[in-house]
């Protein structure tokens, strides 16, 4: 008898059948069991390793050993005449039998039924969710019927390390990235799905706020060089659940993952892709795992706005990216946005970082001359670096073909209509920016300013009030609604109700109104206001501290507290200049404003020189947009008047009220002690403030 039919006549064969198959079944129970409890990954790493050394046990026990009527006999010491394996093989027969159909079963619950093996998210504590304010969820935009789109929420870190919440960040929004790219889709942002989760609402609830007809839910969880990605897609007019999957891979498989998810959703959604799309989406950013941990720690540096302190803690970890793996496309492209928003944060003192920004974006191009990631790139640098906002807009308008959900992208382009007085361009794309991004305050804001520039005051007004309402605690909401009430239309009560706030919020609000009117005739209260305004700027950055030192003069300048103030202003100018002298970078991205600044502050420094210095290099920097040039030539009428000639300073200031951006109107003149210091006695300004209007409220 040859070695294979003696296999076959010990059922040695049968025994690796049955075992397979019921160990199978047992992992996929422990497994489901083990999701359950939250257990550790290596507990599921045990239960394979001793399974998989079981089936060799298996194998040899069954050539070795043979079932008898007596018990288990050694296979040499049984008399085949006498052996039974032959009842032994019906036996086995039923058993694999028995464990094929708990597997099928099995199966089938994973495809057809909910999915209860999905790792949870987390959801907010009873008493959070009661907090949350009834007026702010009713701000969100409500859709009549469900559009085809899907709205992402946050993945939930399930891993050991909670340092690792930057991965489960940056595998939802690489998700949602992907998703992006199908025009057929509505997909919401991740800024706002971030806001949204934190509000505890159902299902349903999510689909009938955001006008999505789908919601996915998902868990990450990394170990070591394992990962496991749990998503459930669900149907969001009826709470069905759709479809759901686990994905368990090592880590340079995630970027295979996030392409299935996208592509299945697709599918499930009845949205077809187009082969170039499907080729796109199936290709891996970068083969290099430690230069996608740079990359994500970078862009999740990059979701708050931290100005140039945040561009400056990016920079190393992208570059590092970028050398770990020059072909990584993504991590050049925010490389260079970095490199250009140092640029345009005023902190490139030698130039280097705009050498570095042009080189990179070179690279890009010649690499990557067709993707659309190298149009941002193009735009980026031209807004930034040149801020050629014309430029800028070609190389967005084209990337947006190819990510027509790109709310960044969306933002960059109204942007750059707004800072080219492009209104009636910029309000459709902003519009359709906020339907995508509902929770964003800096979105919000962007829809009034684009209503306002298109004369829609009315609306913009209604527009400002709702950003209050919807992000209380913004201070750019509320400055926007008491700068706006008061120079579109006058409404005193809600300009004051709103700068109270800001008080509260930001004890370095500059009071410049009815309330410094009456602090300039109270020495007490105007000492007690600076006293404020020092113990306020202990702790703050280096500009903010220049910026309350000039308010400081200022208002004691107002109270004709002169010498004081020229003592305060000559102290703070020469902090600036020296600053300035060790190659230090300026406050912001708008020069000519900053420069038009120490100009005033040479005035009041009673500095005549230094005034005529800073006046000329303001007036010599190329004014980028129509908010720096208006600012910038206001802040030169100060000074000119200040530095003894009111007549001209009224001349540059009557030129510029009612501007947009210049925040000035007929209003403002009369409320605002600075200009009556100024301008009083002079016929232009006494007629206008004679009769502002009847000040809608």
């Amino acid at each position: 008898m040859s070695f294979f039919e003696e296999l076959k006549r010990r059922n040695v064969f049968r025994v690796g059948i049955a075992y397979a198959i019921s160990g199978w079944v047992l992992l996929q129970v422990v497994d489901l069991v083990l999701d359950n409890v939250t257990a550790p990954a290596w507990v599921m790493h045990v239960f394979m390793l001793a399974v998989g050394v079981g089936f060799v046990a298996a194998l040899i026990i069954a050539w070795a050993y043979e079932l008898t009527p007596e018990g288990i006999k050694r296979a040499a010491d049984v008399d085949r005449n006498q052996s039974v394996v032959h009842h032994t093989a019906k036996k086995l027969d039923f058993i694999t039998l028995g464990a094929v159909v708990v597997l099928i079963f099995l199966l089938l619950a994973n495809r057809f039924m909910p999915a209860n093996n999905e790792e949870p998210v987390t959801p907010l504590p009873a008493d959070t969710t009661e907090q949350i304010s009834e007026s702010t969820t009713a701000e969100l935009p409500v859709a009549e019927a469900l559009a085809r789109g899907v709205a992402v929420l946050p993945f939930a870190n399930l891993s050991e390390d909670p340092n690792n919440a930057f991965f489960a960040g940056g595998v939802h929004e690489d998700i949602l990235t992907n998703l992006s790219r199908i025009t057929d889709l509505r997909v919401i942002s991740r800024t706002s799905m971030l806001k949204i989760a934190e509000r505890g609402l159902d299902i349903r609830e999510i689909g009938r706020q955001l006008g999505v007809s789908h919601v996915l839910e998902g868990s990450v969880r990394r170990e070591g060089d394992q990962v496991r990605v749990t998503v459930q897609l669900i149907d969001a007019s009826n709470d069905n659940h759709l479809w759901a999957d686990n994905y368990d891979r090592q880590l340079d498989d995630i970027f295979a993952i996030q392409s299935e998810i996208a592509q299945k959703i697709a599918a499930q959604l009845e949205t077809e892709l187009s082969p170039e799309l499907a080729k796109r989406l199936a290709e891996a950013p970068t083969q290099n795992t430690r230069a996608y941990d740079l990359y994500l720690r970078a862009r999740e540096l990059n979701r708050t706005w931290l100005g140039a302190e945040g561009f400056k803690q990016m920079r190393p970890l992208l570059e590092q990216a970028a050398a770990l793996d020059p072909s990584f496309l993504e991590a050049q492209v925010l490389l260079a946005y970095t490199y250009g928003r140092l640029v345009w944060t005023g902190s490139d003192p030698d130039g280097a970082y705009r050498e570095n920004a042009s080189t990179v974006t070179e690279r890009i191009l010649q690499k990557w001359p067709d993707r659309p990631e190298s149009n941002i790139a193009q735009g980026n640098y031209d807004y930034t670096v040149r801020r050629d906002y014309r430029i800028a807009l070609v190389s967005y308008q084209k990337a947006l073909l190819s990510l027509p959900n790109n709310t960044e992208l969306m933002l960059h382009i109204s942007s750059s209509h707004k800072r080219l007085n492009q209104y009636d361009k910029g309000l459709p794309i902003i519009r359709r920016t906020e339907s995508l991004d509902p929770e964003s305050a800096t979105i919000a804001n962007e829809v009034g300013f684009h209503l306002a520039g298109t004369g829609q005051i009315d609306l913009a007004m209604e527009q400002f009030r709702k950003a209050v309402a919807k992000f209380p605690d913004d201070s750019s909401s509320r400055q926007n609604l008491a700068r706006f009430s008061l120079a579109l239309t006058g409404n005193r009560e809600e300009y004051f109700s709103q700068i109270k706030v800001l008080q509260d919020i930001d004890p370095g609000w500059p009071i410049r109104n009815e309330l410094a009117q009456r602090m300039l005739m109270d020495p007490l209260e105007l000492d007690q206001q600076i006293a404020r305004i020092k113990e306020y700027k202990a702790d703050k950055d280096f500009w903010t501290v220049a910026a309350l030192d000039i308010q400081i003069a200022e208002l004691l300048n107002l109270a004709n507290r002169e010498e004081a103030s020229q003592q305060i202003a000559a102290a703070a100018l020469q902090l600036i200049e020296d600053w300035l002298a060790r190659g230090q970078p300026l406050s912001g991205n708008t020069p000519e404003i900053d420069y038009a600044q120490f100009a005033y502050l040479a005035c009041l420094a009673d500095n005549h020189a230094a005034f005529e210095k800073y006046s000329a290099i303001a007036e010599a920097v190329p004014k980028g947009e129509i908010f720096s040039a208006v600012n910038s030539r206001l802040y030169i009428a100060q000074a000119t008047a200040e530095c003894g000639d009111p007549e001209k300073g009224w001349a540059v200031t009557r030129e510029n009220v009612g501007a947009l951006y210049s925040g000035v109107s007929a209003w403002t003149l009369a409320l605002d002690p600075l200009y009556r210091h100024y301008y009083a006695g002079i016929p232009g300004f006494e007629e206008m403030v004679a009769s502002p209007g009847d000040g809608g409220g």
